[in-house]
């Protein structure tokens, strides 16, 4: 029985190294996000 659900296990550990690194990429996008200077954000929006 567990030889063949053993796809299922690695298809689960790839989803879950998927997510992991989705979750990576977010934090970076979030850090470079606040490291941008507020008074550009301002500026860009008024326009």
């Amino acid at each position: 029985m567990e030889k063949e659900y053993g796809w299922l296990d690695k298809a689960m550990a790839g989803a879950k190294r998927f997510d992991d690194s989705v979750e990576e990429r977010a934090r970076r996008v979030d850090k470079a996000l606040d490291s941008i200077p507020e008074e550009i954000i301002t500026e860009t929006n008024e326009d």
